[in-house]
């Protein structure tokens, strides 16, 4: 008698399985939709603004015919990632979070800004991308103006060789980043079903009882002479 003790998966089986505990399926899906519905309506909203920098090389030669190399082009590249470091530096957000106090009732510190913006390289271009990200739309819009006013003198100042121009000014926000409740309630749907799918997979594969006849065949290659009905 072979000692086979693996099992194995039958799809329309499982598929089967499921069908008749979609019951369950359906209540932990509706369950994960509801939680996602109330942790969305009653998290803080979130309002991002954004700005786009342009960095070049002050004094890259052209060729005759007026268009730019591709090693003038690495050069500006280049200096995207040294203006990275230099404008997330406490003198700079120094900068930043005076002009943001000069306003009655704002009391910013540099670590309070650093964790509002983010800066990164628009596909690896010679553009820069600052945005805020705050729950009220104005501060981030406030807070990327600040930076975008202070970055191109502060750049120059550090770097003989480029310059830095703005290109695209951050506008006020007026719909929040992270309520979208459909979307997301949907998506909490999606993931309840999946999840319980997959504990009634596992469940069935580490189930180790034999319920019928037929899974002593499956699993042993025994044959069954007959069954006795409880």
């Amino acid at each position: 008698m072979p000692d086979n003790k693996t099992k194995e998966i039958d799809i329309m089986e499982l598929l089967q399985l499921f069908w008749k505990k979609r019951v369950f399926v359906v209540l932990l899906a509706l369950l994960s939709a509801a939680a996602t519905f109330i942790f969305v309506y009653y998290s803080t909203p979130l309002y991002k603004s954004r700005g786009v920098l342009y960095i070049s090389n002050k004094n890259f030669p052209t060729s005759s015919e007026g268009k730019i190399s591709t090693s003038d082009i690495n050069a500006s590249q280049s200096l995207v990632t040294s203006y990275l470091e230099v404008l997330k530096t406490n003198d700079f957000l120094l900068k930043v979070t005076a002009e943001l106090n000069s306003e009655p009732n704002n009391h910013y510190t540099p670590a309070q800004i650093r964790s509002m913006i983010s800066m990164s390289t628009v596909n690896e271009t010679e553009l820069l991308y600052v945005q805020a990200i705050s729950p009220d739309p104005y501060v981030s819009y406030e807070v990327v103006s600040a930076v975008l006013k202070f970055a191109p003198d502060t750049l120059v100042y550090v770097f003989d060789s480029g310059r830095a121009k703005i290109i695209d000014t951050p506008k006020i926000s007026k719909d929040p980043i992270n309520n979208n409740i459909f979307r997301k309630t949907v998506i909490g749907f999606f993931v309840g079903a999946c999840l319980g799918c997959v504990i009634i997979f596992l469940l069935h594969f580490f189930d180790q009882k034999i319920h019928k006849s037929s899974d002593l065949v499956k699993r042993y290659e025994l044959s069954v002479l007959g069954e006795i009905r409880r």
